[in-house]
């Protein structure tokens, strides 16, 4: 991928609603994106911007991809992480983070310091996810509190 791709943006989607067809876990899933869309959204919204680690999982996990999203100059430096208590689930095409007791998410951390790059970040992500803070534990066993991610 060359430095001059931007990928597309994820379409606006809405979450399906249940019916008996749908399985526990897809209920699950629908429970957990509506709670999203209307607490966590409004609660994250209202606070300052402050500079954190940002944990990635799904294609903003590639660097080049990354680059491109935040229209970087040069390749972010990102480094190997996991998020416990999360699982990743497929949510249509893509993938959604969901908060599972026992379960281990790997991705990547990257250290953002500007507000912009959080915006364009959101931008990308659409509406359909939200923020949250979570704990990311680094390869070299160094744990990141603060850290947000979008679920």
């Amino acid at each position: 991928m060359s430095s001059q791709t931007i990928p597309p943006s994820l379409p606006t989607a809405t979450v399906p609603a249940t019916s008996p067809a749908h399985t526990e876990g897809s209920f699950r899933l629908n429970a957990v994106m509506n709670r999203a869309a209307s607490v966590d959204k409004q609660d994250h919204t209202e606070r300052r911007f402050e500079p954190c680690h940002m944990f990635f999982y799904g294609s903003p996990m590639d660097t080049e991809v990354l680059q491109a999203i935040l229209k970087l100059s040069k390749t972010p430096i990102a480094q190997r992480g996991m998020l416990e208590g999360f699982s990743m689930k497929m949510w249509s095409i893509y993938h959604a983070l969901i908060k599972d007791v026992a379960g281990k998410v790997e991705g990547t951390v990257w250290y953002y310091s500007s507000e912009a790059h959080f915006r364009r970040l959101a931008q990308y992500e659409t509406s359909v996810y939200t923020w949250c803070e979570c704990e990311a534990e680094l390869k070299d066993v160094t744990t990141l509190s603060g850290c947000r991610a979008f679920c």
